[in-house]
């Protein structure tokens, strides 16, 4: 495998598991009344320790890659003075210390119990989502206008992760719309997911179009660029996720108290269709930002 094809590997591996992390845990920690936020934890603790585990190591080995990327290839992917220059001499390093350390608080997270623990997660994950933000095409400029791209890129990257990652414990609470002891805070979680979602979707919009005008000056129009090409291919599945969301917010949502059962079954066919296209936002993302903003 090519370093650059290990760098697409590893950004696919850091953002996806950083994100579950992140949605998952801000959701059950902010939005879900606490009996039902413990319980889905429960159920997602094999998951979210192997996301932790990825997390950790595809923040690792980043390093390597980095600079077998900026070296020679694989021979300068363990050579200390390759490695050292890439740590701490370039924005690149700069994230990976950032990351690297949320990492250590991520494993550190596993070994404490309950609503801390939750907590503990989300913030760390969020930090490693949001150190991205300190490389790549984020720091094309200077001054407060690179700061202000970065900032952008960063809740761009937070909102995104927070849709997404609450999309599988989301699914999961559903289970409990049917005739169940915890019907009435299912329902509350789910208004609440779906009143936080209004926020999340046009903080995607606008930071995602900011971004747009901060990298390219222009609409990703020019398909012979792979770059735009596949920016574009992004805009349109989040558009049908987008759609998804309005129809589970406003058609399904409403009519949630009648019957709690059969609209549970069609939001959750919804949710999991959401989950799904997320993961191909995120392979996306984890390919175009790799290639020249052309």
């Amino acid at each position: 495998m090519s370093p650059e094809a290990a760098l697409v590997v590893i950004r696919l591996a850091r953002f996806g598991a950083a994100a579950f992390l992140w949605g998952a845990a801000a959701y059950l920690a902010l939005l879900v009344p606490r009996t039902l936020a413990a319980e889905l934890w429960r159920e997602l603790r094999r998951p979210v320790v192997a996301a932790v585990v990825v997390a950790a190591i595809a923040t690792l080995a980043a390093l390597p890659i980095e600079a077998a990327l900026i070296g020679d290839g694989w021979v300068d992917a363990f050579d200390y003075e390759t490695l050292s220059g890439v740590l701490f001499s370039t924005s690149i390093g700069q994230s990976l210390l950032v990351q690297s350390a949320a990492a250590l608080v991520l494993l550190i997270a596993l070994a404490t119990t309950g609503r801390f623990q939750i907590a503990a997660v989300a913030a760390a994950a969020g930090v490693v989502l949001a150190g991205s933000a300190l490389t790549g095409h984020a720091v094309m400029q200077d001054g407060a206008l690179g700061v202000g791209h970065r900032l952008n890129d960063a809740i761009h990257i937070l909102s995104a992760g927070a849709w997404i990652g609450a999309l599988a414990p989301l699914a999961l609470l559903l289970r409990h719309l049917a005739p169940h002891e915890r019907l009435h805070e299912a329902i509350v979680a789910l208004r609440r997911f779906s009143n936080a979602g209004h926020v999340i979707v046009t903080l995607i919009g606008l930071s995602g179009i900011a971004n747009t005008w901060l990298v390219l000056g222009r609409a990703p129009l020019d398909w012979s660029s792979p770059y735009q090409a596949l920016l574009a291919v992004k805009i349109a599945l989040v558009a049908v996720m987008v759609a998804i969301a309005l129809a589970n917010r406003y058609a399904f949502t409403p009519a949630i108290s009648a019957e709690p059962a059969a609209i549970a079954r069609a939001l959750r066919q919804g949710t999991v269709l959401e989950l799904a296209i997320g993961i191909v936002v995120l392979t996306l993302v984890a390919v175009f930002g790799t290639l020249d903003p052309v």
